[in-house]
């Protein structure tokens, strides 16, 4: 049996702003997230039933999934803040952007969201200390997959 290698463990985290023409920018690495806050929700659509008298379904429809990435990046001295377009107080982080998540294994497969908008918001308690929170909402881009798997 050949190996299975699996996108879990270390990752990393990269946005990409992408501008109103789907110009890329400079990418952001942000610094390692904090073990096990990196996660991926999946919210399944609703679903819209035609129902009969008596209760009977003719027809029914199952709209879009939703996804929400959320990881956390500790605050130290010396350890990097938020990225640039982070306004500095109120958790707005500026325009859209693609977002990579990679393991730390070069050759496992990598997520990707291709158009995304993000906050941040300050958690702080005495067992974990301060960190930046990130919620990276994933939108449907004009063109293309909301998300892909990428083979190395």
């Amino acid at each position: 049996m050949a190996n299975v290698i699996l996108m879990w463990g270390k990752c990393s985290v990269t946005a990409v702003p992408i501008d109103a023409q789907g110009q890329e920018g400079t990418p952001y690495v942000f610094p390692v997230p904090v073990d096990g806050t990196t996660t991926l929700a999946t919210a399944a659509g609703d679903t819209l039933e035609a129902k009969i008298e008596g209760g009977e379904i003719i027809a029914r429809l199952q709209k879009a999934s939703s996804y929400t990435l959320e990881f956390e990046i500790h605050i130290a001295a010396g350890y990097p803040r938020p990225a640039a377009p982070y306004d500095g107080s109120n958790g707005v982080i500026f325009g859209e952007y693609q977002i990579k998540v990679q393991s730390a294994d070069p050759n496992a497969v990598h997520l990707q969201f291709n158009r995304c908008t993000m906050s941040v918001a300050m958690t702080f308690s005495t067992t974990d200390g301060i960190r930046w929170k990130y919620t990276v909402s994933i939108l449907k881009p004009t063109t293309g997959e909301t998300y892909e798997l990428v083979d190395p």
